[in-house]
């Protein structure tokens, strides 16, 4: 009999490995093993949630300009030509910061003015509008389409169809050195879920064109956004602009702009892995004084097979066998649990509020299962679970044939 029939044979026989003491440290390495999948699911999750967050409101690059350009100017198209693989779509946007006045409530906004192009492959707000409707056409009532963050909604109790006002300062009056407010109406269209607490708390997006008017700016924008075929290239494309445009013009990738947040969550990942990892070590050790007192209880077995002709390293490998078994036992067990935790947590964050938005600057993330991520979990600690079983199964290979054959 070879020492794998021997070890699965050992495994499942009444005296065998599989029994009450072994089964506590076969559900320890579970849940184990579960903790890591949930935690890198979550983790994973919340950096997809805020990297598309981030690029739905915002495209893959922004390129500025020192100053204000004009829209008449050569295209994007022709100003990157060569430098951003094609296909890529652009769109020009108009930044500017004021203040939202409403209900006696004041707090500074940003307003983006946006044209048709932006809705056409750069953007995507449509997926983003939880009330109302994207439609920024036509100037109702003197009053300039606008779409809100919901939170700004929430806190100003803007509904659809409501007026508010917007200040920024006069920067073509011409009385000296006093400031006199320029003060725009705008209507509610449209509420947004922008997935970030920051956004949805400071943003208003309105057609360009009203924007312009509001802040005699006409014909001009701050730059245009570009969405390209991978957004993972972002960054490297983003370094070639700025190296080989230079002038007055400058480009910073999504990467760039949230390049502290996204250091900090993938830090945060490994943090949680090594802390949860110490769960998995303690439930293969676990694991491993059981198989030591399945050694001791095998002792006359042990003999028995030494008698009759098998090696050290034959011993050694049926018990380191047995602990392997229970690693891969433990740890699919662990990955079912962990997949069943994961939807389970899906549930509980459409009921609780689990992550503070002020806080985590997101309310809710998905949950994304990365095979990677599996497959890391999965082989580390059963590699953790493996050796830890080395030690008993050295153990047995050291028993004296004689000693457990003398009382038999």
């Amino acid at each position: 009999m070879t020492p794998r029939q021997l070890a699965f044979r050992f495994f499942f026989s009444r005296k065998g490995f599989l029994n009450l003491t072994s089964s506590f440290g076969v559900v320890g390495l579970a849940l184990g093993v579960a903790s890591l999948v949930v935690a890198m699911a979550v983790v994973s999750g919340f950096v997809s949630t805020l990297r598309n967050s981030v690029i739905d409101v915002s495209g893959d690059i922004v390129v500025y300009r020192h100053g204000l350009l004009d829209i008449d100017a050569p295209p994007a198209d022709e100003i990157l030509d060569g430098l951003v693989p094609k296909p890529f779509k652009s769109a020009p946007f108009l930044m500017i910061e004021g203040l939202i006045a409403h209900k006696g409530k004041v707090s500074g906004v940003l307003l983006e003015g946006l044209g048709e192009s932006a809705f056409k492959g750069v953007l995507d707000y449509q997926s983003r509008v939880v009330e109302g409707k994207l439609d920024l056409s036509g100037d109702e009532d003197g009053a300039v389409p606008a779409a809100v963050g919901k939170t700004l909604a929430e806190e100003y109790g803007l509904k659809i169809g409501d007026i508010f006002r917007i200040v920024i300062p006069d920067s073509k009056t011409d009385q000296g050195d006093s400031l006199r407010p320029r003060l725009g109406k705008f209507k509610v269209v449209a509420k947004l879920e922008l997935g970030r607490f920051d956004y949805n708390r400071r943003y208003v997006m309105a057609p360009i064109e009203g924007v312009q008017a509001f802040s005699q700016s006409e014909g001009k924008a701050s730059g245009f956004r570009l969405r390209l075929q991978d957004s993972e290239q972002a960054q490297k494309i983003a370094f070639v602009i700025n190296r080989d445009v230079g002038g007055s013009f400058w480009a910073r990738s999504w990467v760039d702009a949230n390049r502290n947040l996204f250091e900090a969550a993938q830090l945060e990942k490994l943090i949680i892995f090594v802390i949860l990892l110490l769960i998995v070590i303690a439930g293969a050790f676990n694991v491993a004084s059981g198989l030591y007192i399945h050694v001791l209880k095998r002792y006359p077995d042990i003999s028995l097979l030494k008698a009759m002709g098998y090696t050290n390293r034959q011993v050694v490998k049926v018990f380191a066998l047995q602990g392997f078994f229970v690693g891969v036992l433990g740890c699919l067990l662990g990955l079912l649990l962990g997949l069943g935790f994961c939807a389970a947590f899906v549930v509980i964050q459409d009921v609780f509020q689990l992550l503070p938005a002020d806080i985590y600057t997101i309310d809710k993330v998905q949950v994304e299962l990365n095979l990677l991520d599996l497959l890391m979990v999965f082989i580390v600690s059963l590699l953790i679970c493996v050796f830890s079983t080395l030690a008993p199964a050295l153990r047995a290979a050291r028993l004296v044939a004689a000693e457990g054959l003398r009382y038999e």
